[in-house]
């Protein structure tokens, strides 16, 4: 009975000459590899960016804090110096915005 079940199920490619059965095998086993392959790639890409951006942000956090100008502004409340300040970093920048705080 499992015979003749396992005869219909694949008719036409019970057909097929037994080279290219394996070839088409091994055709779908490389898809499969390859797509995985891509995927990994992908993500593992995908981290190395998020990692780089964020090293890069931390970096210019750090700069940004501990300059004195900026320091002086926090400490006096000085608003309108602290928007120059940050449309000047932020011109300088490839950021999109720039936030100067006292707080976490």
């Amino acid at each position: 009975m499992s015979y003749q079940k396992n005869k219909k199920l694949f008719p036409f490619f019970r057909q097929l000459a037994f080279p290219l059965r394996i070839f088409l095998l091994i055709l779908v086993v490389s898809v499969f590899i390859v797509a995985a392959l891509a995927q990994y790639l992908s993500a593992s890409f995908e981290d190395y960016l998020a990692s780089h951006v964020r090293d890069m942000a931390m970096n210019q956090a750090k700069i940004i804090a501990s300059n004195d100008s900026i320091i002086a502004a926090v400490k006096n409340r000085d608003y309108k110096r602290l928007a120059i300040i940050a449309n000047k970093l932020q011109r300088g920048t490839d950021f999109d915005y720039v936030v100067i705080g006292d707080r976490f």
